[in-house]
């Protein structure tokens, strides 16, 4: 196998274990490959997108890069563009997107882990494209580049030879598959046991997300309304009542209130007792049926209905993988 160049950019602020991640994917698998007789192809690089060569993470770790964006000469096959928080793309030295679209077309494969996907989309590389992010700021990458195709259920994507993957921990999954369009699935797989990383891991990131905001950033009528639901999620609740709450006639309170949240409010007490099945799945031992009746089912079969139409699984499925 060839010798492949693989670059991370590293930005200020960078989240670690979208450096190390990754890293250990290719490191690990050029230790394998050198056993069976292919030497080891991954050179891996790693460029600070600062004239300064060491970058602080966002845990206060500085990592010293190879080179900067400024004095790199390596040929690059694979760069791979670390996460950190979307706000630092506001006040990020124009000079790194000019890099980032003048070097696109020398790359065989442009990657972004998490957030990453906000300095590709600011380059202007996305136009059109499908792209996955972190599940909390897909929203947000939506509305600042609507000319994107943002899912944000997908741990990794591919679009042409542009790849990009969501929350953090998604870029391993995302090495693997780099890994895997390189040499095949069996050094994959190795790789992965090596690192105790299941190779058919979580496909949707959106089991992670939380389906109603923080309850401080609702509105006044939003919040009176969360308050007045929660307190009596076990029971069936109509328009009518969730209208009489707030002093309001159901038509008008239906009209204020989907304007308010993009939902009308039928969908937000599901999603009330979606997050409190969630919580009871994942910290308590009650069976499946009690847990319906708590959340406003009485029977387990609506209960799984509600997991299959927002996650795509059971809510048994979903108890196992978040239940120790």
């Amino acid at each position: 196998m060839d010798k492949k160049n693989i670059a991370i950019l590293i930005l200020p602020d960078v989240q670690l274990l979208d450096v190390a991640g990754p890293t250990d994917v290719f490191h690990t698998a050029n230790e394998i490959l050198k056993k069976v007789g292919y030497g080891a192809p991954y050179q891996l690089h790693y460029l600070s997108a600062l004239k300064s060569e060491t970058v602080t993470s966002n845990s206060g770790i500085k990592l010293q890069c190879d080179a900067s964006i400024f004095n790199i000469t390596t040929p690059i096959d694979t760069l791979i563009i670390a996460g950190t928080h979307p706000n630092l793309f506001e006040n990020l030295d124009e000079t790194v997107y000019t890099w980032l679209k003048q070097i696109y077309p020398q790359v065989n494969r442009l990657a972004s882990i998490c957030v990453g996907t906000f300095l590709m989309a600011k380059s202007g590389l996305l136009k059109n494209k499908t792209v996955t992010t972190h599940w909390k700021y897909a929203g947000l990458l939506k509305s600042m580049y609507p000319e994107i195709h943002v899912d944000a259920r997908s741990i990794f994507l591919k679009d042409g030879n542009i790849y990009s993957s969501g929350g953090i921990t998604s870029g391993i999954n995302l090495a693997l598959h780099l890994v895997e369009e390189d040499v095949g699935r069996d050094i994959t797989i190795q790789v992965a046991k090596h690192l105790v990383f299941g190779v058919h891991r979580l496909s949707d990131q959106s089991l992670f997300s939380e389906e109603l905001p923080a309850v401080e950033n609702m509105s006044e009528l939003v919040q009176k309304v969360y308050h007045y639901a929660n307190a009596r999620i076990e029971e069936t609740l109509n328009l009518e009542q969730l209208a009489s709450a707030v002093n309001m006639s159901p038509r008008n309170f239906s009209r204020v209130f989907k304007k308010e949240t993009s939902f009308p409010p039928g969908q937000f007490i599901e999603k009330i007792r979606l997050e409190k099945a969630k919580q009871l799945l994942a910290y308590t031992a009650d069976t499946l049926t009690i847990i319906s009746v708590q959340c406003g089912y009485d029977q387990v079969s609506s209960l799984n209905k509600l997991f299959y139409k927002y996650y795509k699984i059971s809510a048994i499925q979903y108890r196992k993988t978040f239940q120790h």
